[in-house]
């Protein structure tokens, strides 16, 4: 993961799907975050961009 070496992400893109927070009381759920880091290929002595998914 980027931020395991140190690197900086460029842009980074959260979304969140809260779609179980409407399930009725006492029922199983499930809410979603999804973290997406932008970081410069070239930064990893490679060249261009990538989207790496972080997954925790």
């Amino acid at each position: 993961m980027p931020s395991e070496r140190n690197q900086a992400c460029s842009s980074t893109h959260v979304t969140v799907d809260t779609g179980g927070l409407d399930a009725r009381l006492g029922q199983v759920s499930t809410v979603t975050m999804t973290v997406s880091c932008t970081v410069p290929l070239g930064d990893l002595l490679l060249f261009g961009r990538r989207r790496l998914p972080e997954r925790g």
